[in-house]
């Protein structure tokens, strides 16, 4: 059933499922390595960056964007815990059309980002994207016209057929997991076979080699509960076979005070990616904490100084899918005309860190004195 996941599966009479691979950790650290970036997400960021802040500036005529959220009103099949789209809190409304997304304005989404130089769509909400009949048609569309995408998924609704096609058109995939114990997960999304769909469809991925041009990474949100399997376990198995590891802090904007208590703080959070990064500099993969970063060998996050997200069922063109800057409405005005604003630039010229969970911090003294609403309660 797991061709390529078997060495680092094995199975428990009480949790069931689970990945296992405490015992591919070397006692010394390896020779150092290159750490592999996610193509089309978090490589190459940096030009990007340089270019915006120039534009910013007056020096350059036009913006460069590396991608573009766009979020969908598409329902989700799980309901995950902190999902922070709410998934997990409310019943999906549909919206008054029942229309996902029309040919105009992705034409016009689309045309925007390949005046901009961008490589792709990301598609990270508001549901599970292979919930929606139009999926296919979507990515054909978007492929066609010439951008990728990358594609958070739960992999669950996925066939063998299915990974097969999105690898032949080169899109990045990254499946979600709330445990590394079957029990763990399927309790977290409230699905009772949920695990083991989800790694079979990582194991078709790896089957197909979307691992080999680093294409293919899971995430993985640190709770109380979890955090020591991740270290422990998560790492090493997808280090081993070649996938990225997105082991991350909870992102916070939707949890209720009861969720939070779960998940870290940032005493626990620095914890949390010190032991993590010193089982990573064993295998061989070596970074250095820097402040406000939430994933593993990520620095702290900038992605809204290279891209934006598009709701779809609000029109709001916004800083990232956390939705804490707006910068307009897709409904009311062109994308050119929200990106080329005032305003659009002010955002990019005062970003400093925009904080949708907790962060790393070498010391309390770090951690900032004005938190948002949904981060005061974890300090």
């Amino acid at each position: 059933m797991f061709e390529k996941l078997k060495p680092v599966l094995a199975l428990d009479p009480k949790t069931g499922l689970m990945i296992s691979s405490r015992h591919l950790v070397p006692k010394e650290n390896l020779a150092p390595k290159v750490i592999p970036q996610l193509k089309h997400y978090t490589d190459n960021a940096q030009s990007y960056i340089k270019n915006n802040l120039a534009w910013v500036e007056g020096k350059i005529a036009k913006p460069k964007f590396k991608f573009a959220y766009l979020e969908l009103p598409i329902p989700c099949n799980l309901h995950c815990l902190g999902c922070f789209k709410g998934q997990d809190k409310k019943t999906f409304v549909k919206t008054k059309n029942n229309e996902v997304i029309g040919d105009q304005p992705l034409t016009e989404i689309i045309d925007f980002l390949k005046d901009h130089f961008a490589e792709a769509i990301i598609y990270a909400g508001e549901g599970e994207l292979f919930c929606w009949q139009g999926a296919f048609d979507y990515i054909k569309k978007i492929t066609e016209a010439g951008l990728s995408m990358m594609i958070f998924t739960n992999g669950t609704l996925l066939s063998k057929k299915d990974i097969e096609y999105l690898n032949s058109k080169k899109i990045s995939l990254t499946f979600s997991l709330r445990d590394t114990i079957e029990s763990g997960h399927n309790s977290a999304v409230k699905s009772q076979n949920a695990f083991r769909k989800t790694l079979q469809a990582l194991d078709w991925a790896l089957q197909v080699g979307m691992q080999k041009d680093n294409r293919l990474s899971v995430e993985i949100p640190a709770t109380k509960d979890n955090a020591e399997r991740i270290i422990s376990d998560f790492i090493p198995a997808m280090r081993s076979l070649g996938i990225i590891p997105l082991a991350e802090e909870y992102i916070q904007i939707t949890t209720s005070d009861e969720e939070k208590r779960l998940c870290h703080n940032f005493s626990e959070a620095r914890n949390f990616f010190q032991q993590a990064t010193a089982i990573d500099a064993k295998l061989g993969y070596v970074h250095r904490l820097e402040f406000g970063q939430r994933m593993l060998a990520q620095s702290k996050c900038e992605r809204p100084l290279y891209s934006f997200n598009i709701s779809m069922r609000t029109g709001e063109v916004a800083n990232c899918p956390s939705g804490s800057v707006k910068y307009g409405n897709l409904f009311k005005n062109s994308l050119n005309q929200i990106i080329y604003s005032d305003l659009f630039k002010s955002a990019l010229n005062d970003f400093t860190l925009c904080p949708c969970s907790t962060f790393f911090t070498a010391t309390d003294q770090e951690i900032p004195k004005l938190l948002p609403k949904h981060l005061i309660n974890l300090r």
